[in-house]
């Protein structure tokens, strides 16, 4: 019995740890159960059935130690038995954690690279509302990861290895390394500045510009063209960007106004962009309202039109 006054041991860890977020984001991946914190370790406690055919509630070792760095890992492993679960039909005889233990002695924590992208992508939804741009965002993390040999045991050997066959100089070995040591430090797989060593300065490919004649040729292909003429005419006379191309307001003087585009943290705002013609030609009629600020206007008729 504590003395009054003194958190017992099990009090502190239940202070350290709350397991609150990951079992509603487990609730919300249909899988049932929670996290528990037991003794300094984790488990995850279910009610499922066996192979002999007894169903009851379970608190199953998840073999990994209770710290708020192993949540992303636990829920990893509830996720990949659950599945297990749904495929067979009960609970395996072996865990999956346990089988993949049989390796050399001193290594710890030993997973496959799909189990580790599996807890990296529960650690990139941490707290994440799952808008378009979050999932964008995502995918292009997945897309280096998909380089690795999913099957293949996560270490620092085989991501060296990978990222050396990324050319020197390029964005994919760029990219590939800043995912790589993401990953690495999750799974807690030591000897992060060898990927550091790797990097080497980005340089852009040279790009292809049109020339002012090619241009000219392309506005006067589309000047007329009801859809894309006045935009086309707009990018090419104002060097704005496409999405910046919707805000544009023309003046009298030769500038323009546009919102420039939206940043991390940070709303559009107001920038001014000077006319550079690559040709004669006037403004042509902006048929479609292309102004952004005319949305609402625009929404508000297809509401009140006829069926």
């Amino acid at each position: 019995m504590p003395k009054r006054g003194i958190l017992s041991p099990r009090c502190v860890e239940n202070v350290a740890l709350d397991l609150t977020a990951t079992t509603a984001s487990l609730k919300a991946r249909g899988i049932r159960g929670s996290l528990l914190s037991e003794k300094g370790s984790f488990y995850w406690r279910v009610r499922v059935t066996d192979t002999e055919g007894e169903r009851k509630t379970r608190k199953i070792p998840l073999r990994l130690a209770a710290e708020p760095s192993a949540l992303a890992l636990a829920e990893s492993r509830i996720v990949e038995l659950s599945g297990q679960i749904q495929e067979q039909g009960a609970l395996p005889d072996e865990l999956p954690w346990d089988i993949r233990k049989v390796v050399p002695t001193g290594k710890k924590n030993t997973v496959t690279v799909a189990v580790a992208v599996q807890a990296l992508e529960v650690d990139f939804w941490k707290g994440k509302i799952r808008t378009t741009a979050a999932e964008r965002t995502w995918e292009r993390l997945k897309a280096e990861t998909d380089r690795l040999p999913q099957q293949a045991t996560l270490t620092m050997d085989l991501l060296v290895g990978v990222g050396e066959q990324q050319n020197p100089g390029s964005r994919t070995r760029l990219e590939f390394l800043k995912v790589s040591k993401r990953l690495a430090k999750l799974m807690r797989v030591e000897g992060t500045d060898r990927l550091d060593d790797l990097k080497t300065p980005y340089e852009p490919e040279a790009r292809d510009i049109p020339s002012d004649a090619e241009i000219q040729q392309v506005v006067e292909a589309t000047i007329d063209d009801p859809n894309w003429g006045w935009a086309t005419w707009a990018l090419a006379t104002f060097g704005c960007r496409p999405s910046e191309c919707f805000s544009l307001r023309t003046s009298d003087d030769g500038t323009a106004q546009c919102l420039t585009i939206k940043r991390k943290v940070k709303l559009p705002t107001w920038r001014t962009a000077l006319a550079l013609p690559v040709c004669d030609l006037p403004e042509p009629e902006r048929v479609l309202p292309w102004d952004v600020t005319t949305c609402g206007e625009i929404r508000q008729q297809t509401r009140q039109a006829p069926l």
